[in-house]
C-alpha cells in the first residue's frame, strides 16, 4: 500500500512540473526499436528472460513467441502499472481500438483520443493487478489526458506503421488475437532497479538490455555485461548487449554518437560479441540497425 502511494505522489509531482527534470521517470508508449527484428535470434520458447524496457513490448513480445518466465527490470519507477495498463488494454479492445487509445503518436503527430477516460473506463475493469489500477484511476482519472501523455511518457514516439512492424504482437490483427487469448496467464516479475548498480540473485536463458549503454560510459557497460555473463546467464543463454541505431561494423563514428557507437573501439573490448543486422523501418532513414550478442558456451 505505501509503495503505491509514493508512485502515485511521484506521478503527481511529475505532472505538476514545467520542464522534463526527470528524465527516467518517462514512460517509452512503445518500443523504439525493431523486436521483431531480433526476436528470432534467440531461443525464447519455454525459456526464462530479464529484459529492460518501460514500454513492456520486451515482455509481450517474448511472450507471444513462448517465453515463460519473464522478469522486467528498469530504472523507471512506473513499469508494473504500464505494464498491466497494455495488458488490459489487449484483453479489452479489439485490433484498431488497441492503437486510438495506446498509441500517443498515431497515424499524425499527436493522437488526442490516446488514454482517453471513457475508453479507461471499460479497460480499467480488465486491470487485474490493484495497486495498478488504482494508479490509473488517479492519474488517468485525475488529470487532463493531454497532460499526462505530455509529461509522464517519452516524446520519442512511433507511428503506428513502425509500431506494428516493429513488434510481433502487433505485426497483424491474427497475431494481436493469439496474444489476447492467452495474456491472461501471464505475470511477469517487476524489479524497480538500475540493472547497472542492483545485484540479481538469479540465472536466466536470455537477456535484453535494450539500447541503456546510450546513456553509461562503455567502461561501465562492459562491467555489467562481464557481472551478466558469469553470474546471471545459464549455460547457452545469449545476452543482447546492446541494440545500435542505423548503424553496422562499417559505419563510420561520429562524435554525436554514444560512445558504444564507436564499434572500432567497443569491439576489441567486448571482444567475445557478436554483431547482428537488424531491419529498419524508418522510410526518412533506411541505414538498418544492429544488436551486440554474446552467446555462452
Amino acid at each position: 500500500m505505501k509503495e503505491i502511494v509514493a508512485k502515485i505522489r511521484l506521478a503527481h509531482q511529475q505532472l505538476r512540473l514545467t520542464n522534463f527534470e526527470f528524465y527516467f521517470d518517462t514512460i517509452y508508449n512503445f518500443t523504439t526499436e525493431n523486436v521483431a527484428g531480433y526476436m528470432d535470434k534467440f531461443d525464447l520458447k519455454d525459456k526464462s528472460l530479464l529484459t529492460v524496457g518501460s514500454s513492456s513490448d520486451q515482455v509481450l513480445n517474448a511472450y507471444y513467441c513462448g517465453c515463460k518466465d519473464i522478469t522486467l527490470i528498469d530504472i523507471n519507477p512506473f513499469i508494473k502499472e504500464y505494464f498491466y495498463l497494455k495488458k488490459a488494454a489487449i484483453l479489452t479492445l479489439d485490433y484498431e481500438e488497441f492503437f486510438k487509445f495506446m498509441s500517443i503518436q498515431g497515424d499524425k503527430n499527436f493522437n488526442f483520443k490516446a488514454l482517453n477516460k471513457r475508453t479507461y473506463r471499460n479497460v480499467s475493469e480488465n486491470i487485474d493487478d490493484r495497486d495498478s489500477k488504482r494508479f490509473w484511476d488517479e492519474i488517468l482519472g485525475g488529470h487532463n489526458k493531454q497532460i499526462v501523455k505530455l509529461k509522464l511518457f517519452s516524446f520519442d514516439t512511433m507511428s503506428n506503421d513502425e509500431i506494428k512492424n516493429q513488434n510481433n504482437y502487433l505485426k497483424t490483427e491474427e497475431n494481436y488475437k493469439q496474444l489476447k487469448s492467452k495474456i491472461k496467464k501471464l505475470k511477469p516479475k517487476f524489479i524497480v532497479e538500475d540493472i547497472y548498480e542492483y545485484q540479481l540473485d538469479k540465472k536466466y536463458d536470455n537477456i535484453f538490455l535494450s539500447n541503456i549503454a546510450d546513456y553509461y560510459e562503455v567502461d561501465s557497460t562492459h562491467k555489467l555485461y562481464k557481472r551478466l555473463q558469469d553470474n546471471n546467464l545459464n549455460k547457452d543463454g545469449k545476452i543482447l548487449v546492446s541494440y545500435l541505431y542505423k548503424t553496422n561494423k562499417d559505419t563510420p563514428y561520429e562524435e554525436k554518437y554514444c560512445k558504444i557507437y564507436n564499434l572500432e573501439k567497443t569491439l576489441p573490448l567486448f571482444n567475445d560479441v557478436k554483431i547482428e543486422t537488424v531491419k529498419s523501418f524508418d522510410k526518412e532513414d533506411p541505414r538498418d540497425d544492429s544488436i551486440l550478442t554474446y552467446k555462452k558456451k
